[in-house]
Parts: C-alpha cells; structure tokens; sequence
C-alpha cells in the first residue's frame, strides 16, 4: 500500500511540475512574455500532456528502486511502461474532462496537473503493477485500496504546508 501511495503521489507531484513549464513554453512560442498571463485552451493542454508525459513518468519508475523491482518482477520493460502510460493518460482526462476549466493559467494546470497526474499512478499501479493482487481482492477493497491510498495523496501536501 506504501509502494502504491509513493507511486500515486510521485505521479502527481510529477504532473503538476511539468505542467507550469509547458505553459511557459507555449507562451514564449507565441510570443507572450507576460508569464502571469499564460493560459491554455483545456484540450491543448489535455492534447500536450499525452504527449509529454510517458517517458518522464516511466524513467521515474525506472529509477525508483521499490517500483523498478516490481516493473522487473512482472516483465514490464521501459518500452513497455512507455507504451501503457498513453490509454491510462486519456483515461484519467476522460474522469475529469467536465471539471477541468476551458483554459488553464499556471495555478490550474499545476492543480489539475496532479489530479489527472495521481490517477494516472493509481490506475497503472492498479491495471500493471498490482494487478495480480487486485484481481485476488473483491473489487470494492480494491476501491478502498485506491481511495484510501488517493486520501492520504490529498492530505500529504496539506500535512507539509502545516509543518512549516
């Protein structure tokens, strides 16, 4: 549960870092030094993260030592990881289509960022990592299992902001 907790959060805090930069990377191809001013249409910025993030996220989990274990264990290489992140990323986007803005400035797609960034972690964990021990538990513990694990994601960042 630990191992699935660090990968959703790993994602997410992934996710979130790398969506600030790509705005400014937009805004100064257009032109718009006005960082303040950055914005991105939803499906531009949706469009943009299927494509960028495959490779960072699974270099991540290469370079982790607990989840690289278990890529080993299951015969997932690099190359495969790679090819799985795409399906889970439009997954994800699909969940939250309906509630992620027609335009994102920097705050909104570092936000939206992590949550599409934490289901992406949830659902490879639950779809590759631990399938096989998903499949031996009912599907409502199962649930809990991401549900729980998607809390204490959640509450991590608040817990960090209240011990500075």
């Amino acid at each position: 549960m630990i191992k699935q907790f660090k990968l959703y959060l790993s994602v997410g805090l992934w996710m979130m870092l790398m969506t600030a930069p790509g705005l400014a990377a937009e805004a100064q191809s257009n032109g718009n030094q006005d960082i303040a001013a950055q914005e991105m249409t939803k499906d531009k910025w949706l469009d943009r993260i299927k494509q960028i993030v495959p490779e960072p996220i699974c270099k991540g989990f290469m370079d982790d030592a607990s989840i690289a274990s278990r890529l080993k264990e299951i015969n997932m290489s690099y190359e495969d990881c790679v090819k799985a992140i795409p399906p889970i990323a439009e997954k994800c986007q699909h969940k939250f289509y309906a509630d992620i803005p027609d335009t994102l400035d920097r705050d909104s797609a570092s936000k939206w960022g992590r949550k599409v960034g934490e289901c992406i972690g949830a659902e490879f964990a639950m779809n590759h990592l631990y399938a096989d021990e998903s499949a031996k538990k009912p599907k409502a513990e199962v649930q809990s299992d991401a549900d729980k694990a998607k809390k204490q994601a959640e509450e991590s960042p608040k817990n960090s902001q209240s011990e500075q």
